[in-house]
């Protein structure tokens, strides 16, 4: 994590274009055509006016005027723009700070082809009906968005690419008729039927670079009994049905396919195809009495591996619900990421003890990738068994800061920690070489309180630090940014639990490209037996290079 500030540059200028009337203009609107007359009335209206959302209109308007992006002060969603204007915008996209909730007035831009969009918790798109007429665009990405509906897309059939991940999508037939389709993003949504999507080149390329739909998550409705069975019929693009995959000590797969639920709680049903560009889940409520175990065969996918999650006590309440897959690829990073989220709120539900530890996830041995942050909740330890590796590179992590408070940038990291955690017993690779250009991208470990934002913020009080963090036998190397950084925290600890020596290193940071270990605003920080080199820019004699 690095504290500068961000600029956004763009080499491209725009040319304002202005706009002649002539005097007296009620005679020179007498004399035209009534067609010509609305033209020149059209002329007169702003980007606010043409565009509802001031997000949507600030964004058409930068593409218009490049160079005020330098200077925001400057730009002036008043002034008049013309449809001729609008006309000429081939390519559109939101930022962080200006997410895009509403498309109203879009289908101006009547030859635009790229239109990305991703939404954040300062707005999300539902509706997209302007888009229906827009039969030009090429690539459409609409990200973290609460679309539902996607029939206004169904007569864009230039469409060659098309990413609808993280949104509320049950059905998909309305992109039965998108030939030009080469790549195809679903995962996210909550679709079980596929086999509209059957004939589309982005399924028919048979891969996780054409086509995605991974995450699938549905919760059931209805609560269930132990005793009871659950289903969720499942479909590939070529009508297979997917079975089902479920831990043996949670509920039996049945011959039908469906499951039997032999322990109460937060259950969970997963299915994936065999080429792995499908996964869905099934969230069940199940209540009653714990029934016993039978054995059962296993139905995990080869190579998998599972978590345990243990409560404060250290005994195991889930051994096998939640699988770790190998892989480098998009698929396994997913079900991955999606397996560790669900462990944790899993394991933060236990019952807390004394010392307000709450549970633990336990990550079986093994070289796993993972494609989102690890947010750790209040109360949960994570912990690896022998030697656990966590790999997340740099194109996965967020491509600005994730937050901005009295203008210092927060950017991603792979561990995300909180009241009462600790990280321990894992190695934290980002797979950067040495010697690669830094960037405040990519960070190992973050602990971050809560700083007051607005015009006029509070100073901290005892509730906004992060209280009790403990890092502990953890290896974090290879990344871009920082590897630790504890920013305003009370109680922290970082050690290993066995003293530096040449061959023995347990708790570590190294080759990293910006900070090694820092804190910011941190009381009673203790950091023991831990080994950092490579840290910052070195050059050939292995000293700190110049920056």
């Amino acid at each position: 994590m690095s504290k500068k500030r961000t600029w956004i540059q763009k080499a491209s200028y725009g040319m304002c274009l202005g706009t002649l009337l002539f005097s007296p203009a009620e005679s020179w609107l007498e004399d035209q055509h009534p067609i010509e007359a609305v033209t020149q009335a059209e002329v007169e209206l702003s980007f606010q006016e043409r565009f509802p959302d001031p997000h949507l209109a600030h964004a058409v308007y930068l593409e218009l005027y490049p160079e005020k992006t330098l200077f925001p002060e400057r730009v002036n969603l008043e002034a008049p723009v013309s449809a001729e204007q609008l006309a000429t915008i081939t390519t559109l996209a939101d930022t962080a700070e200006r997410p895009i909730a509403d498309l109203t007035g879009i289908q101006q831009l009547s030859h635009l082809k790229t239109l990305h969009a991703e939404g954040n918790e300062g707005g999300r798109i539902q509706q997209l009906a302007p888009l229906a007429s827009m039969k030009n665009l090429e690539h459409l990405t609409l990200r973290n968005e609460f679309i539902q509906d996607l029939t206004p897309l169904a007569k864009l059939t230039q469409l060659q690419s098309l990413d609808l991940s993280m949104n509320r999508i049950t059905s998909v037939q309305a992109l039965q008729g998108l030939t030009q389709l080469q790549t195809l993003r679903l995962t996210g949504n909550q679709v079980t039927d596929f086999r509209p999507l059957e004939a589309l080149p982005a399924v028919q390329a048979k891969d996780t670079a054409h086509f995605e739909a991974l995450a699938q998550t549905i919760q059931a409705e209805e609560t269930k009994t132990t005793g009871e069975t659950s289903q969720l019929n499942v479909y590939t693009p070529e009508g297979e049905k997917i079975p089902a995959t479920v831990a043996s000590s949670q509920g039996e797969v049945q011959a039908e396919d469906g499951v039997k639920w032999l322990q109460t709680g937060e259950q969970q049903i997963q299915y994936q195809d065999t080429e792995g560009q499908i996964v869905a889940f099934l969230q069940q409520e199940v209540v009653g009495e714990k029934m016993q175990t039978v054995p059962v065969k296993r139905m995990t996918a080869e190579g998998t591996a599972v978590i345990q999650i243990l409560n404060a006590k250290g005994d195991i309440v889930n051994q096998s619900s939640y699988v770790m897959m190998p892989g480098s690829t998009d698929s396994p990073k997913f079900v991955n990421s999606n397996a560790l989220k669900a462990a944790i709120e899993l394991a933060n539900q236990q019952q807390p003890n004394t010392q307000k530890q709450r549970g633990t996830v336990r990550l079986p041995k093994g070289d796993w990738y993972i494609k989102n942050n690890i947010k750790l909740m209040e109360g949960v330890t994570l912990e690896g068994q022998g030697t656990t590796t966590l790999y997340r590179v740099l194109d996965d992590f967020a491509k600005t800061s994730i937050a901005a408070v009295d203008n210092v940038q927060y950017y991603d990291a792979m561990i995300d920690m909180a009241n009462e955690t600790v990280v321990r017993n894992l190695t934290l690779d980002g797979l950067q070489i040495l010697g690669d250009v830094a960037s405040s991208l990519q960070n190992g470990i973050t602990a971050k309180g809560n700083y007051g934002e607005g015009p006029n913020p509070q100073a901290p009080t005892a509730k906004d630090y992060l209280q009790n963090l403990t890092i502990e036998d953890v290896t974090v190397q290879n990344m871009a940014g920082s590897g630790i950084t504890i920013d305003l925290a009370k109680n922290v600890t970082i050690r290993g639990t066995t003293a530096v020596t040449a061959p023995n290193h347990a708790m570590k940071v190294e080759n990293v490209n910006n900070d090694g270990i820092i804190g910011y605003s941190v009381e009673n920080m203790r950091v023991e037996n831990t080994l950092t080199r490579t840290i910052g820019h070195m050059d050939s004699a292995g000293k700190p290079a110049q920056r």
